[in-house]
């Protein structure tokens, strides 16, 4: 197995007051095909917009290429 190229740990992303997003943990390797869905309102934009840095977390990190 490959050392992940894009990892997600504890992060939480509050807006509003209000916890956006909550993942303990999210990783990808160069070798996969992945696919985001889920309904309206579920943290799918938001979740994109934390792994690009363009959203400021309140806790976790994102590393890329560790």
């Amino acid at each position: 197995m490959s050392a992940p190229v894009l990892e997600m740990r504890k992060l939480v992303v509050v807006r509003n007051g209000m916890p956006a997003l909550d993942v303990p943990g999210l990783s990808f390797t160069g070798a996969e095909i992945c696919a985001l869905i889920g309904p309206n309102g579920a943290g799918k934009t938001t979740l994109l917009l934390s792994l690009m840095g363009l959203v400021k977390s309140a806790a976790g990190e994102v590393l890329y290429r560790g």
